[in-house]
């Protein structure tokens, strides 16, 4: 068997037409090994930190099977399980400002149902004008078209799809050289609240600590401060993006955690090492998206859950819709159902 393969000797559409790919046989552990015997430290977890708890980790394989001769698959949007509702369980048991959680499949489709939601969330107040994002320039939350218009990125991201994406506005991060205060970002928040419209903004969207866009980069205190000063003025919502840092990598549950402000929704991925083999996160989704509660808004008994025009279950006192993501959701459901252990963070 070959031990690489290049474009012209695969009908798979590579995402590199000049690059010979190496044929991958079997993972153990943190190694890749082909199909001619040569080993590769799987460093990056699968690339984009997807397969975090290893390769060939038995506990896996033995509950997916298990489950699969039960069911392998039904419609999410007309059905549940007893497995997702556990995990659901479990991780509002870790992070109970969390109102409720929606598995999807990965980090991309995460974040764009946050976009959904928060216009949703605004419709259903009667504010259809609220529809423009603002978010930092020097960002990655997503490859589909909804996502990409997240980022600034013009020139490394957008081009050739710009005249699809929507309008959104994007301000500069305020790192430690440039605007080590936050007041700069601030600033040109403000800006782009006037260009758009303050009535028209739906949400500000970010990560908490940036990953591959920005290694390591958190605004200072007083960015977060404001940002929660202009939410409660101009009544848009907060989304965080926490596919990188959640479920534990920055010492944790979220990032948020740690931050003077609380976010109105966040995205995040599940399936966390946290340094040797024999201590994993147990949910095994590749991300998960857990929504916060909303700014004030009561509701009545007889308000509508968002996107739906019936009478909203918990009959609280906030929206009920919340959204989530996560390669192999219902592994990391079985996972839960099956009786995996909870670590909490530093433990």
């Amino acid at each position: 068997m070959q031990a690489t393969i290049s474009a012209d000797e695969t009908n798979v559409f590579p995402r590199f037409l000049d690059l010979a790919y190496p044929n991958i046989d079997r993972g153990t552990g943190v190694w890749l090994e082909t199909t001619d015997g040569h080993r590769i430290l799987d460093a990056c977890s699968g690339g984009a930190m997807v397969a975090c708890l290893g390769h060939g980790v038995t506990e896996i394989a033995d509950a997916a099977a298990a489950q699969a001769e039960q069911i392998a698959y039904f419609y999410n949007h007309h059905f549940t399980s007893l497995p997702q509702e556990m995990l659901a369980d479990r991780v509002i048991g870790v992070v109970p400002e969390m109102a409720r959680i929606k598995f999807a499949s990965g980090g991309s489709e995460a974040n764009e149902t946050a976009v959904r939601l928060a216009r949703t969330y605004h419709v259903d107040r009667g504010q259809r004008d609220r529809w423009r994002i603002i978010s930092p320039a020097q960002a990655y939350h997503g490859s589909t078209l909804g996502t990409l218009a997240l980022s600034g990125r013009r020139r490394s991201l957008q081009d050739p799809y710009v005249d699809y994406l929507p309008a959104y506005l994007h301000i500069p991060p305020s790192t430690p050289r440039f605007d080590p205060t936050g007041e700069a970002a601030l600033e040109e928040l403000d800006k782009a609240l006037k260009e758009a419209g303050p009535e028209t903004v739906s949400a500000f969207f970010c990560e908490p600590v940036s990953a591959a866009a920005l290694p390591g980069y958190s605004p200072p205190d007083r960015f977060w401060h404001g940002l929660a000063e202009r939410r409660e003025k101009y009544g848009f919502v907060v989304c965080f993006d926490e596919i990188v840092t959640g479920i534990g990598r920055v010492g944790s549950w979220l990032a948020a955690h740690q931050l003077p402000i609380e976010p109105n929704r966040t995205s995040s991925r599940s399936a966390r090492v946290l340094g040797p083999a024999t201590r994993r996160w147990p949910q095994c989704c590749a991300a998960s998206t857990f929504t916060t509660r909303w700014p004030k808004a009561p509701r009545s008994s007889t308000s509508a859950t968002p996107g739906t025009g019936r009478p909203c279950p918990a009959q609280s006192d906030w929206p009920c819709s919340t959204t989530s993501c996560g390669t192999n959701w219902w592994i990391a459901c079985t996972i839960a159902a099956r009786g995996c252990v909870i670590r909490s963070p530093g433990r």
